[in-house]
């Protein structure tokens, strides 16, 4: 399935998030279908993520669990990894 923004682009892992785009995507799909909504592109950082926290069902991670482990080598990267996993959860999971 290829996922378009609002303005008709498709978005891909190169995509700059854009939140008015975003909501209004959104809006627009939960208008048409009962389905969750989950996004990922360009959720890189903590302040991001919780940006879209409340425009969507679900945050997905990807670039700041896996770059470290590209950058750091299996040990260190493991650990980044971890670490910032943690940071998310603790982020989009704080009340």
């Amino acid at each position: 399935m290829v996922v378009r923004s609002s303005g008709g682009r498709t978005l891909d892992h190169t995509g700059t998030l854009n939140i008015t785009e975003l909501q209004t995507f959104t809006q627009r799909l939960r208008s048409a279908a009962a389905t969750p909504v989950v996004t990922g592109i360009g959720i890189s950082t903590l302040a991001k993520a919780a940006t879209v926290q409340g425009l969507v069902n679900r945050v997905v991670v990807g670039t700041p669990i896996v770059r470290p482990l590209l950058q750091l080598g299996t040990s260190a990267g493991l650990r980044a990894a971890a670490q910032n996993v943690a940071a998310f959860a603790d982020s989009l999971h704080a009340d």
